[in-house]
């Protein structure tokens, strides 16, 4: 989960304009933004200006922000969650689940999910309440995603397939066995 968020960082700026190195810091992003507007523009600035905790501008890009498609839909919904919820504490990460179910494409509903779900489970740990099965499930489905930096192991090694390693590696003995006592 760790190697994810790098990961997924580098897939937003490769899609934004072509360059998977992610800038170092806040100001870097909004320099590297310059004046580009709305979509994935108006979400990098409004993280930018998120970090920075200039929550005024924040605001005002997100309401000068007008998204188009169920993805910009749901990263205004995510920003303007998080916005609220930093200034407020009213947890509103549900309503952007529904916005996310919305994106029609596989990859980046899961990715958009997994984000929340990292989110929700970062909120959890510091109301107390466990999380582990909540992030078990949320590793499972990122096994199914096509990273650029998760390498062959870190992709398949899930909870499924760990247990399904285990149980062939023990039918292994039985087989050598039958296979050894036979004429």
């Amino acid at each position: 989960l760790s190697s994810w968020s790098p990961d997924n960082a580098r897939l937003t700026w490769a899609a934004f304009d072509g360059d998977a190195v992610v800038p170092g810091d806040p100001e870097a992003t909004l320099d590297r933004l310059g004046k580009k507007k709305g979509g994935l523009a108006a979400s990098l600035r409004v993280a930018a200006l998120w970090q920075m905790g200039d929550f005024a501008a924040a605001h005002r890009e997100l309401d000068a922000w007008t998204p188009g498609d169920a993805m910009d839909r749901t990263r205004h919904a995510r920003w303007a969650e998080m916005l609220a919820f930093d200034e407020t504490g009213a947890d509103g990460l549900e309503g952007v689940r529904e916005v996310a179910k919305e994106i029609t494409d596989d990859d980046a509903r899961s990715r958009q999910l997994t984000s929340l779900a990292i989110e929700g489970a970062r909120r959890a740990v510091d109301r107390g309440e466990p999380v582990l099965a909540a992030m078990a499930e949320t590793r499972r489905s990122l096994g199914r995603l096509p990273t650029t930096t998760l390498g062959f192991m870190a992709r398949n090694l899930t909870p499924d397939n760990v247990f399904r390693a285990f149980f062939v590696a023990s039918c292994l003995p039985v087989i050598v066995l039958l296979s050894l006592a036979r004429p």
